[in-house]
């Protein structure tokens, strides 16, 4: 909970500001720093909540359940074998909303910019995992196929650009 709110503050903010002042002032539509990125979130160890699929709510600040199920052999998969996602408590999809971002901003810088947004987000997730004494790994190789059916999410639409694990870090045996 504190990691999602640490990393996506920002975008809440944002957002409120945005659905409040919408009427009077439609330029801020316009403002866009990760109003066009969501967040999945596969749970595999955590205390209270259940194994399975969740999407982050940014305005509530609340998950709500997708899919129950134990996706931990999943996620490696998905990240193409890399890092040891099965082991991690939680795993994190950042996705990005291509339509809207390139309505915003229609030139053909657009799409290299929603890439260097969504990665300053993935950074503000890595920041807020290691400030709650956790540990991440990152890693942009998908298997998007994979991430999308799992995600259920539109390809032309939408897709995963970054998946972060977090779990705790391993004792020492010193």
């Amino acid at each position: 909970s504190n990691i999602l709110h640490s990393a996506m503050y920002e975008g809440k903010s944002i957002r409120r500001y945005v659905e409040k002042n919408y009427s009077n002032d439609k330029i801020t539509a316009l403002i866009s720093r990760y109003t066009c990125n969501e967040i999945f979130l596969l749970i595999n160890n955590v205390v209270s909540l259940e194994k399975g699929i969740y999407k982050y709510d940014i305005r509530r600040h609340s998950l709500t359940l997708i899919t129950i199920g134990n996706f931990a052999i999943t996620s490696n998969e998905i990240a193409i074998g890399q890092g040891s996602l099965q082991n991690c408590s939680v795993v994190v999809f950042i996705t990005q909303h291509y339509k809207n971002y390139m309505w915003r901003y229609r030139t053909s810088r657009a799409l290299r910019s929603l890439y260097v947004e969504t990665g300053m987000l993935a950074q503000r997730f890595l920041v807020a995992t290691e400030a709650n004494k956790l540990k991440t790994f990152l890693t942009p190789a998908i298997r998007d196929s994979l991430a999308n059916s799992l995600l259920r999410l539109n390809p032309i639409m939408e897709s995963v650009s970054y998946i972060i694990g977090i779990g705790h870090p391993k004792s020492s045996n010193k």
